[in-house]
């Protein structure tokens, strides 16, 4: 049985990438055959697009000079995420653009599935996207979603019908964050369930295979930083001095190269994940990178970002009792002295996996 799934493959990010990639292998290792929808949204779908996009707040000389700084990079991105998908991921010959292109050539299969990731976040999208809630699926077709999000707290009023009337349309709903059940129940959704974030259904055994060289041969500290936070290079030097580590920084853009600490140059999946795996500790806001932490057992500290992406890291570590692993406040060195209980967090992390996997076999089979 074929199983069609429309997610952020298309992003140039990495989270976006091995999320997708563990969700084809969690669903062959059921016995189904996986194949992504090959859609990118608009500021995906070109370079230029991509600059537009990003620089379309600016002022005019400001946007082109931005354009100019961020060219080589997401060149760079375009390429090597490109790549990694072209290698690892089963995606449809055909491409879609635009909405029409999802009626007028439906991809033929036995289930519908929406992908992991920020998906129904109206934000990012600009907009609430039909073909991510499988509105061109036809009818008697199963839809699911599996591990979806919002990536916010609530809806905003104006969308609130247009999601309501979608997500009835689905026979099985699960979602990455709590958030995003409490916003499926406040639309009258009862049958919707929280599940880990893909990459965390896979043990990791799995992910050691990406595993490989060490990125310096001195013990390190890791940082991945995706927002800017005033202090943030102040406290990262005192902690390298306090646990007498050298700064090793993931620069996911050529301009980030004159930032604090040895350069990892825009790495590939395969040096990202080994620069987690061999670091002594690792400090980041990223969502995906305390979770590989997690997964890997490394000692690790969450920034809590100030905007409003900090929700998904602080589910997770509630889940798996690692909250005090969290920072809000430069000032805060309390991680240090706590000691990880990686016992508790993999017997968290196997009855979920266990739950997942149980609940998915059956669900997949249920006639409608």
């Amino acid at each position: 049985m074929k199983i069609e799934v429309i997610t952020l493959h298309g992003v140039w990010n990495y989270g976006s990438v091995l999320q997708a990639l563990a969700t084809q292998y969690f669903f062959e290792q059921l016995g189904y055959t996986v194949e992504f929808i090959n859609y990118k949204r608009n500021d995906f779908r070109s370079i230029g697009n991509y600059l537009c996009y990003t620089c379309k707040d600016d002022l005019f000389l400001k946007s082109i000079l931005k354009s100019l700084v961020l060219l080589p990079t997401v060149i760079h991105w375009k390429r090597m995420f490109g790549i990694f998908c072209t290698r690892n991921l089963n995606i449809s010959k055909r491409e879609y653009i635009t909405n029409a292109d999802f009626y007028d050539h439906t991809p033929q299969a036995d289930i519908y599935c929406t992908g992991s990731d920020q998906v129904w976040n109206s934000t990012l999208n600009s907009g609430t996207l039909p073909h991510f809630f499988l509105d061109f699926v036809p009818e008697g077709k199963k839809r699911i979603s599996f591990s979806s999000s919002f990536g916010k707290e609530l809806l905003d009023d104006w969308e609130i019908d247009e999601v309501r009337r979608l997500l009835n349309r689905y026979d099985y709903i699960t979602c990455r964050e709590s958030s995003g059940v409490n916003i499926c129940h406040s639309l009258g959704l009862k049958q919707v369930h929280r599940i880990l974030d893909p990459t965390l259904l896979l043990s990791s055994k799995y992910w050691k295979k990406f595993v490989h060289s060490r990125p310096v041969k001195q013990k390190y500290l890791l940082v991945y930083q995706l927002h800017k936070e005033e202090g943030m290079d102040d406290y990262l030097k005192e902690i390298a001095y306090r646990c007498q580590l050298k700064i090793v920084r993931v620069c996911y853009r050529y301009d980030e190269i004159r930032k604090q600490g040895y350069p990892l140059l825009i790495p590939t999946i395969d040096k990202l994940l080994s620069a987690i795996y061999y670091a002594s500790l690792v400090v980041t806001d990223s969502f995906h990178v305390t979770a590989f932490s997690t997964n890997f057992q490394k000692d690790f500290i969450s920034v809590i970002p100030a905007q409003q992406f900090g929700g998904r890291i602080y589910d997770l570590l509630t889940l798996t009792g690692l909250k005090a692993r969290a920072i809000c406040q430069f000032d805060d060195f309390s991680p240090l002295d706590n000691v990880i209980d990686w016992q508790y967090v993999e017997r968290v992390y196997d009855m979920e996996r266990k739950t997942t996997t149980r609940f998915f076999e059956k669900m997949l089979k249920d006639k409608q």
